[in-house]
């Protein structure tokens, strides 16, 4: 088993302490490798994450490769109300860096709980608010963007 300390359960709960995330939500999306998921992880998703808010979570190992299934899953998390993702992870920065271009809100866990990134998943935005030239450029990819979208 995995570590107890960024434990499925464990981060449910951090969830569930903070303020921004119950209202609104139906239910609450997991990506998750199923074939690495233990018992007592399985057992914390099938929990609900607020009264009348499931988690979302498939369970059983999908068809297609693991980049097929990381490109629905990356849809689905960029474009979704709330993010939440370990710091570490590759999947996780390249997802709060597309959330960021739409101004979005993405959250990162650890073993003392769930808090809001202040970086754009590359670690930088400060550098953007300090230096103009650059929140220029980020502006303009943001612009980009939305225009693509509309597209």
């Amino acid at each position: 088993e995995r570590n107890n300390l960024t434990s499925f359960a464990r981060i449910a709960a951090s969830l569930r302490a903070r303020d921004e995330f119950p209202g609104a939500a139906r239910k609450v999306f997991v990506a998750v490798d199923a074939a690495h998921v233990v018992p007592s992880e399985r057992e914390a998703m099938l929990q609900p994450a607020w009264p009348g808010v499931a988690f979302a979570v498939d369970l059983k190992p999908r068809n297609g490769t693991l980049l097929e299934n990381a490109i629905v899953d990356g849809y689905i998390c960029s474009r979704a109300t709330w993010f939440v993702g370990w710091p570490g992870s590759t999947f996780t920065n390249q997802i709060t860096l597309a959330r960021s271009i739409f101004n979005k809100t993405s959250f990162f866990y650890n073993n003392r709980g769930v808090f809001p990134r202040t970086d754009d998943g590359r670690r930088v935005r400060e550098r953007f608010s300090h230096d103009n030239q650059g929140a220029q450029r980020l502006a303009d990819l943001r612009d980009r963007a939305r225009t693509a979208a509309v597209s």
